[in-house]
């Protein structure tokens, strides 16, 4: 018989998941487990797209957060490759920035 599968809590502050009550929990098997310990190259050149991009603005992380409607330390994590971000929330970012998404995602992403 294989392992139980874990169990994770997550918070999100995004409006569909504060609609549902902000908390969930999100079951995970071994595998999906292996995705968040794999190392991930293209989060990290996301993450350089991102500070690059948002140097080159001249915004600080909160300011750009805030054009986004994120907290800050989730776009921190981002750009130190420390966080997955949503399609949604790339999306944002770009529009804030005034860029493509691909200018953000690395190559074949």
């Amino acid at each position: 018989m294989g392992r139980a599968p874990r169990t994770i809590d997550t918070w999100s502050h995004d409006s569909t998941t504060t609609t549902l009550g902000g908390h969930m929990s999100v079951i995970l098997n071994d595998t999906d487990m292996a995705m968040f310990d794999m190392p991930q190259p293209w989060r990290t050149t996301l993450g350089q797209n991102l500070r690059r991009v948002r140097l080159e603005r001249d915004l600080s992380i909160r300011e750009l957060a805030g054009h986004a409607k994120m907290y800050w330390i989730e776009l921190e994590r981002y750009e130190d490759a420390q966080q997955i971000p949503t399609l949604d929330r790339i999306y944002a970012l770009a529009e804030c920035l005034e860029v493509s998404i691909f200018e953000l995602l690395p190559p074949h992403a």
